[in-house]
């Protein structure tokens, strides 16, 4: 296959008259998420799409899957038994 067929079609768009203040936060955002400020407002653009049709956006980003990672593993304990313990009796069926 070659890498034409699987390009992602894309367009430009311009934004002109951004209030300083807003471009400045968009700007800090994209550093502090190691993105290029186009690349953090195309994803923004990507979760306010996904928020208005209902659905969840999909994690692509490394560093954002590595910080759900870290938040899962910091929530408490509640059930310390093994995975399939909690979701399996004894003869393997589903509880």
């Amino acid at each position: 296959m070659s890498t034409k067929a699987n390009a992602i079609l894309t367009d430009v768009i311009t934004i002109k008259q951004v209030p300083h203040e807003l471009k400045v936060f968009w700007n800090n955002r994209a550093k502090l998420n190691s993105r290029s400020m186009n690349k953090e407002i195309i994803r923004l653009l990507e979760e306010e799409r996904m928020r208005l049709l209902g659905s969840t956006p999909v994690i692509k980003d490394r560093k954002q899957i590595h910080e759900v990672i870290r938040e899962m593993h910091s929530l408490p304990t509640i059930d310390g038994r093994p995975v399939d313990e909690i979701l399996y009796d004894a003869d393997g069926m589903p509880k």
